[in-house]
């Protein structure tokens, strides 16, 4: 029996697929080819799956069973299990390190995660204090190292959202910021679509809050008209659910309702009494489970995360495609004795006359890099690390470096004339918390590795202006039929501050089996969007350039903004070397007209805080500056004599002018 590898519970998260939807109309497609458990029918039959979680009499998952231990059942008539694949999760929590320091590398060979997307709409101020601190407690114990979350608070600017990432420290950001507001019905029903066409993925939404979804009105629906259109935009939104296998996790925030003493309200008691029956058949339509008038949180956390992690998906062909709206029950159970089966208790199907703007899909699905590119979340296939660090340009604005380490071993060689050669075409793009798409960089480089040795690590050394700001970045690379993508958070500081420090950039003595790409000239151009969402479609611009080696002649006419050749590696031998470089910028013109000193110092710490070594640097304010203003400091920093373990680099930087202003960088490493 096959398992499901990859990112196999997904949430859906609606700021991400916003994000998605305007990723659209750069790269032509989101689309993925049929895999082995997704098979293509014939027309006229529809492919329904449905997860299926299977506990004991003591609660605790059950493994080992087969399709052969199912029966499924659509409008009570049994139905042919097509597909059945076991899916386990692992569960991974973080390496302990000290407060405020997070990993700036990520990936797309981590292992499987959940990736969660909660929705915080729908409370009163009151409600939202307490959401905000079962969030965090949520976050804090449950979201694990390998997870991916994203968060969507209620009818707010898109800069409070959070698009999906598995930082703490962001998602927890967007959860303060949430105030109480519901979530507009319209949006709901068109993100709902969006996420249920997402393919071989498991779904889950974890809404703290009232949906403000009569789910029996649409479990009666019978083909008659809305009197509103948010009851129609409702429908559609849980079509789109049950339909997609997305599930929904519900929380009442309020906890456990005791009664007053002082009075008797029928009206108060009867309206929770129907937003409890809600709460609890919406989840029971979706496969999930609904907390109310309770106060155990911890319990209801741990049971979801479980539920999440161990189950079944179960596949069969249902011929019953008349979209007419109305409710198709859903039934699974087990052979054996003295098990308990949870599933979906059904689907909706969906309305003709209504259509989901969102739903609709590029006509190709283009070159690979570009369908991986398209990816809301990554795409793993290619083995890709990504670090990004930000240095001032001019002013406000900054240029990020970028460094892309590409699994040489994965690259499609090609055998011409006794020599192996591979391309490489490499893709990144910006977005900003309001979804603005920055321009597209578009990178390609052909190379040769002979001896059929390919086992060590393409570099690829690229950047790219934005303003100050909150953004995500995309980066794809693709050889032949191999493809991967990454997702990565990247934050701009007000660089015009009094005193400020650029990113972190580190470089290794050891690295000497890595091919070091970085950018030519590059050549610009506009193009038009194929697909857009909106009636019309905004010019875009590209960069094209061919990537040249590190240190070859052309590279001197690049104006990278790093001298050192980056690495994405955080994991180092005892006898290795770190080259760390950073610049620190001024603000203040009045005390830089007096002649002062700025020094860098780096801290090797153990995370315990232990010192284990310290080097620095130092610069006068009259020495000559980069263009930007700023002062470059390379530090050199030997492992040597370290012990194996989990180290932080400290980087602090200040001026003798005002001993007080002090600026500092943290990055995580091990050592081998």
């Amino acid at each position: 029996m096959t398992q499901i590898t990859g990112r196999v519970a997904i949430t859906v998260a609606m700021s991400a697929t916003l994000l998605s939807s305007a990723v659209y109309s750069q790269a032509p497609s989101n689309r993925q080819r049929p895999s082995q458990d997704t098979p293509t029918f014939r027309s006229g039959v529809e492919f329904v799956q449905v997860d299926v979680v299977v506990t004991d009499a003591e609660g605790r998952p059950v493994k080992g069973l087969t399709a052969d231990d199912f029966e499924v059942f659509e409008n009570s008539q049994p139905q042919a299990i097509k597909t059945f694949t076991p899916v386990t999760i692992p569960i991974e929590r973080p390496d302990p390190l000290p407060e405020g320091v997070e990993s700036d590398v990520q990936t797309n060979t981590r292992s499987d995660g959940h990736v969660y997307m909660f929705i915080l709409a729908g409370t009163s101020e009151a409600m939202a204090l307490r959401t905000r601190y079962w969030m965090r407690r949520f976050l804090d114990e449950y979201f694990g190292d390998n997870d991916i979350g994203a968060v969507i608070t209620g009818r707010t600017f898109p800069g409070d959202r959070q698009d999906f990432t598995n930082n703490r420290r962001l998602l927890l950001a967007a959860v303060d910021r949430f105030s109480g507001d519901g979530i507009d019905c319209i949006e709901l029903a068109n993100l709902m679509g969006m996420a249920g066409a997402m393919p071989n993925a498991r779904k889950i939404v974890v809404w703290f809050g009232e949906p403000g979804i009569d789910p029996f009105t649409l479990i009666d629906y019978h083909g008659e008209v809305f009197p509103r259109r948010c009851m129609e935009a409702n429908h559609a939104a849980i079509a789109a659910a049950t339909r997609g296998n997305i599930r929904f996790y519900l929380f009442d925030p309020a906890g456990l309702s005791l009664p007053d003493m002082t009075g008797f309200d029928p009206v108060s008691v009867a309206a929770g009494l129907e937003t409890q029956m809600n709460y609890r058949m919406l989840a029971e339509m979706t496969g999930g489970f609904a907390h109310a008038n309770s106060n155990d949180f911890a319990g209801s956390f741990r049971r979801m995360v479980n539920e999440t992690s161990e189950y079944y998906l179960l596949g069969f062909e249902s011929t019953n495609n008349q979209y007419n709206g109305r409710y198709v029950r859903l039934e699974v159970k087990t052979k054996r004795p003295g098990l308990t089966v949870r599933s979906r208790s059904g689907y909706l199907q969906p309305m003709s006359s209504y259509q989901l703007p969102l739903e609709r899909r590029p006509e190709s699905e283009g070159t690979p890099v570009e369908a991986a590119l398209a990816n809301p979340l990554f795409t793993p296939g290619l083995p890709l690390r990504v670090a990004a660090a930000a240095y001032r340009k001019s002013g406000k604005d900054a240029t990020v470096a970028i460094s892309v380490d590409v699994d040489a071993s994965r690259l499609s060689f090609a055998e011409t004339n006794g020599r192996q050669s591979a391309t490489l075409e490499l893709q990144h793009l910006a977005t900003d918390v309001n979804h603005k798409i920055y321009p597209r960089h578009r990178h390609l480089a052909t190379f040769d590795l002979t001896g059929g040795n390919h086992s060590g690590t393409v570099r690829v050394v690229s950047e790219f202006d934005v303003p100050k700001g909150r953004f995500q970045v995309r980066v794809a690379a693709a050889s032949g039929s191999e493809k991967g993508s990454v997702v990565y958070d990247v934050e701009v500081p007000d660089f015009s501050a009094p005193l400020t420090m650029s990113g972190v950039s580190l470089a290794s003595s050891r690295e000497t089996k890595t091919l070091v790409l970085r950018s030519g000239a590059l050549r610009r151009q506009k193009s038009k969007v194929k697909q857009c969402r909106d009636s019309r479609c905004e010019p875009t611009v590209t960069y094209d350039g061919k990537l040249i080696a590190w240190g070859a002649a052309e590279a001197k006419t690049d104006s990278l903004v790093v001298p050192i050749a980056p690495t994405t590696t955080r994991d180092f031998a005892p006898d290795d070397t770190l080259a760390v470089y950073v610049e620190i910028y001024e603000g203040d013109k009045r005390a830089s007209a007096v002649p002062h000193t700025l020094k860098v110092e780096a801290e090797l710490r153990r995370v315990s805080g232990e010192v284990v070594r310290t080097v620095s640097d130092t610069a006068s304010s009259s020495a000559p500056a980069l263009a930007s203003g700023g002062r470059p400091f390379t530090l050199t920093v030997p492992l040597t004599g370290t012990l194996p373990g989990t180290y932080v680099l400290y980087v602090e930087g200040w001026s003798d002018a005002n001993a007080e202003r002090v600026v500092t960088r943290t990055v995580p490493i091990r050592v081998r």
